[in-house]
């Protein structure tokens, strides 16, 4: 009775039992937890003292099976020994021979962590002295061989399953990783079985497929090279490159501009030439004390770059992809650009330890493009938050809707670097319009969007020769969306016929155009798996390919299933022949015994060393007699008592090694021919290369043109009219940022009215402590950052003349790095803006001249206005809490500053006192900043506010009596001319 209620557990247990959680054999669990440093618990378990069983303990587990995995493709089970340290952790020997193999790799790529694949698992080795940090910050426990030698080092590990996770940690943590894969095995070595090489160097600027790389945005490699006798003087050759998306630009730089390409590139690592060192040591300095930004290499570019670039460029697939000459393409670009590309390609090369191939880079031209400053992007949150540099909070943030990955990268690359031609801005506007002004056409290309992938990517891995099935299907499934998307503007552009103008109707045949090739590459592509299996991930699955692709696989596979049928067959005839279901009465309950005895007590594998064996688990006593008994009379078997163990048998068998040796054949064959086919049709996707990137980039740009109209709908945003006249009209202007939030908090955004051109160019902005100076300083510079991105701009209206340059100097705070206060930094801001701005430009500053006596920056104030007006010739928007500079601006006779006109931020009062902020702007001079009632709300003692109440009374009255002599002193210039007016003064005072 008591075996038949254990029976019934088993049985109601089997189907745990045959999941991936059921419990490994002795051995597999000895070699699990031998690896997995990570688990500290299971490791110690292994060094407890087996407790003595009791009869009732024995009674209780008499009815237990133990758990058979399916065969895995492990290492040799290594020596088990103490490591010495207390720690109970068991360690295996590692071999001579692979240390020697190790050391050398290690010696060849002497700044990178080594990750050696042995058998499943990774592991790390004490050569170069980073074993101590990586276990640390990785969390991995430390094991140490007994009686360790010189050749014998110590290591950690971890699963290749968390293969992922742990190389995420290094990366973020700065680390660049060497893969060591076994790619065969060694027949001329006993002692080491595997063949291993370095596959891959994963550096933060050369990641492809990893699952923390974010999708919608850029992850670029930027090359910085100088030319041979350069001198602090020269240029620099840029060139920066997304592996994961094939995106390629060149540009120079002088050292002026070179933070601003930074922070446009934002890459995720740098090389920089070695020669940089020596011409320029501040700027490598610079760049290393932003060790949190980027990863930064030193390399030499010694070699010739047209080498380089013409050896990556021109390859077998990318021969056919690129179809230009290399003379041509060389021609194309100066010698700079030349050594930071060809520079950029040898080190990914080097980095997949193979030759890829990218299509050619495109140049990056800085006067087509609106310029933004390092200090402007931070200011205004362009696309990350100035606090903790954020996504989340900043303008692309807000204003993303995009549905593929590619569009989000292409509206942030917009973003950084709006257009300045009026042609293309409309271009892209007037399909906005389109998506726009149809809300069922905006409805269905959106839901069709919502299922495309990051082809890009994906085409990318393909020419990487790292795609996997997912990214060929995910290939053919976006042509197809794609091709529906080509239908439906198709169908659009008909209906438009006559009806829509000229710029729309071409913007629309010109996306036709794009995307009509998807039908024929979809005929080009063999779709060679099957649509469903979405979540495939890996070729070796012997099942990846679908019937009727290739004759040759459907026999294979159908004889490798018979194959499968003889092996289930005959793991039943074992479980028969040496199970011990012969000493239940019952038939059906016979029957089940023999089912669980088949999946759990018999099996069928292939030991590392041993080759094909048998084994049979949990047999004991007199049991265990008796099926040795057995085994010795078959003819055919073989009895290997060094492997048995005290709870089980280890035999050969004959029949079973024919049947191995035929399935592991077959398998074998199998997954050739897939690979195979696999490759076959990667190549006819690397054979129209070129269509494709078209297709992708036409799917982002659609993306783009109908989330900026989704968007525009959803909040009431318009169409800006861009001209060419130096004018910034808006009427009801909002901040897209300011205003969600203030949609979060219930309460409206105040809506302002901003016109400037014609008489009057700039701004003088005054106004209280929180009245919204500041809000409405970066809504005016990003309304035209909007509109020159082909944005809609959160108005009633606008018309916003071009802007080559938008500067900023709002908020500061001190560099204690580079030793300068916060007055200093403001002071090299505004400087860059007065030797930088132009007519064209756009200007914002806020509070010049703060940080130092009240004369001091009044006086820099007032010549900073003037140059700007006098000089610069920009548009802009200029507050300031100086109150004298805008009632002197105001009454100013000399027409010295005509152009520049003075606002307020409007405040009230209630019937208490209490300040009440209106942000509305209306023409005048606001007196008082009332900063003493805004640090009252802010909580300051009233005993710290009556002081200040008291002292701020007497400054007033004595700044009356100078205001009273000033306007006397301008009354008498008036009527009596400078000198006499001075002389009268003179006399006056005296």
């Amino acid at each position: 009775m008591f075996f038949r209620r254990a029976l019934v557990r088993a049985l109601r247990d089997s189907s745990l039992r045959n999941s991936s959680l059921a419990p490994p054999t002795c051995q597999v669990r000895q070699v699990m937890r031998w690896r997995s440093n990570t688990s500290v618990t299971a490791a110690e378990e292994i060094k407890k003292p087996r407790k003595k069983t009791s009869k009732v303990s024995k009674a209780k587990h008499a009815g237990m099976k133990s758990v058979i995995l399916p065969p895995l493709p492990l290492e040799p089970i290594p020596v088990l020994v103490d490591a010495g340290d207390g720690t109970g952790t068991e360690t295996p020997i590692p071999s001579t021979a692979l240390m020697a193999e190790i050391q050398e790799i290690q010696d060849r790529y002497p700044d990178h962590i080594l990750l050696v694949q042995v058998g499943g698992f990774f592991e790390i080795y004490d050569h170069q002295g980073y074993l101590e940090e990586i276990a640390d910050l990785l969390h991995l426990k430390i094991a140490r061989p007994k009686n360790q030698t010189k050749n014998q080092l110590r290591f950690a590990g971890f699963p290749l399953a968390r293969y992922k996770d742990y190389v995420e940690q290094l990366v973020k943590h700065g680390k660049t990783v060497a893969l060591v894969e076994q790619v065969g095995s060694d027949l001329t070595n006993k002692t080491k079985t595997k063949v291993r090489n370095v596959t891959r160097i994963i550096t933060p600027g050369t990641l492809i497929d990893e699952d923390w790389v974010e999708s919608r945005e850029n992850n670029f490699l930027l090359s910085v090279t100088a030319l041979p006798n350069s001198d602090k003087s020269s240029d620099f050759g840029l060139a920066w490159l997304d592996v994961s998306t094939g995106d390629f630009l060149v540009c120079e730089s002088s050292l002026e501009t070179f933070e601003e390409h930074l922070s446009r590139i934002q890459p995720k690592e740098i090389l920089c030439d070695r020669r940089l060192q020596e011409t320029h040591p501040t700027l490598i300095q610079s760049l290393r004390n932003r060790a949190g930004e980027f990863h930064l290499s030193m390399k030499d570019t010694e070699k010739k770059a047209e080498a380089l670039l013409g050896g990556l460029l021109i390859q077998e697939d990318a021969s056919r992809a690129l179809l230009t000459d290399m003379r041509k393409l060389l021609a194309d670009f100066s010698p700079l650009q030349v050594q930071a590309a060809g520079t950029l390609l040898g080190y990914v090369a080097e980095n997949f330890c193979h030759v890829p191939s990218f299509p050619a880079p495109a140049e990056f031209v800085p006067e087509e493009v609106m310029r933004i400053d390092p200090v402007t992007q931070q200011a205004l949150e362009i696309t990350r938050t100035f606090r903790d540099r954020a996504r989340k909070g900043s303008l692309l943030h807000e204003i993303d809707r995009t549905k593929t990955a590619a569009g989000s990268r292409m509206l942030a690359t917009r973003l950084k670097a709006p257009s300045i031609s009026i042609d293309e801005i409309n271009r892209r506007l007037d399909l906005v319009e389109v998506f726009f002004s149809d809300t069922h056409l905006l409805a269905d290309i959106r839901e069709l969007l919502s299922n495309c992938k990051d082809v890009e990517r994906a085409l990318q891995r393909i020419h990487l020769a790292k795609a996997t099935p997912g990214d060929y299907i995910n290939i053919i499934a976006t042509l197809r969306m794609a091709d529906q998307i080509f239908r439906l503007l198709e169908r659009k552009q008909n209906q438009l016929q006559g009806a829509a103008s000229a710029g729309i109707m071409k913007s629309l045949e010109a996306l036709a155009e794009k995307l009509g090739s998807c039908r024929s590459l979809l005929n080009a592509c063999d779709e060679i798996f099957d649509e469903k299996l979405q979540d495939l991930h890996k070729i070796t699955d012997l099942d990846a390919i679908k019937e009727g692709i290739s004759a040759e696989l459907d026999e294979k596979r159908r004889a490798h299933q018979v194959l499968k049928q003889q092996e289930e067959a005959y793991r039943v005839k074992l479980a028969r022949k040496y199970g011990n279901n012969q000493m239940y009465d019952s038939i059906n309950l016979a029957n089940a015994v023999t089912d669980l005895e088949k999946k759990f007590k018999v099996s069928a594998l292939a030991d590392p060393k041993l080759g094909p064996i048998l084994a049979i688990q949990d047999v004991r006593g007199p049991s265990r007699l008796g099926v040795k008994a057995r085994i010795g009379k078959d003819p055919h078997a073989e009895l290997l008592e060094r492997a048995n163990t005290s709870v089980g048998l280890r035999f050969s068998h004959t029949h079973w090694s024919a049947l191995y040796r035929s399935l592991n054949e077959s398998a074998n064959a199998l997954l050739e021919i897939q690979k195979d086919v696999f490759e076959r049709a990667c190549g006819k996707i690397k054979e129209h290369t070129l269509p494709f990137i078209e297709t992708c980039r036409t799917i982002a740009e659609v993306d783009v043109a109908s989330a900026t109209a989704a968007h525009a709908q959803e909040c009431g945003y318009t169409r800006p009219v861009v001209t060419k006249e130096l004018v910034h009209d808006v009427r009801g202007g909002r901040h897209p940022v300011v205003e969600r939030a203030q949609t979060y908090r219930e309460s409206m955004y105040v809506k302002n009215d901003f016109h400037i051109g014609g008489d009057q160019r700039l701004w003088l902005l005054t106004g209280p402590n929180m009245g919204g100076k500041s809000t409405f300083l970066r809504q005016s510079a990003l309304l035209s950052i909007l509109a020159q991105t082909s944005y809609y701009v959160p108005a009633s209206s606008a018309r916003l003349g071009i802007v080559d340059k938008v500067f900023s100097r709002v908020g500061a705070s001190d560099d204690l790095a580079a030793h300068q206060s916060t007055f200093m930094v403001e002071m090299r801001e505004t400087a860059t803006i007065l030797k930088n701005a132009t007519e064209k430009s756009f200007v914002i500053m806020d509070e010049i001249g703060r940080g130092t006596s009240t004369n001091d920056g009044l006086a820099l104030a007032h010549a900073t206005l003037v140059y700007l007006h006098q000089h610069s010739k920009c548009r802009g928007v200029f507050a300031t809490h100086y109150h004298e500079l805008a009632a002197r601006v105001q009454d100013d006779q000399s027409q010295s500053l005509d152009a520049v006109k003075c606002y307020q931020t409007a405040v009230l009062a209630d019937d208490k006192g209490h300040l009440i902020y209106t942000y509305q702007l209306q023409p005048g001079v606001m007196t008082q900043s009332h900063g003493i009632d805004c640090a009252r709300a802010a909580g300051l003692p009233e005993q710290v506010i009556a002081s200040a109440t008291a002292f701020y009374q007497q400054l007033e009255n004595e700044q009356g009596i100078k205001d009273r002599l000033w306007r006397d002193w301008q009354n008498m210039q008036s009527s009596m001319g400078t000198e006499k007016a001075d002389a009268a003064f003179q006399a006056t005072m005296s």
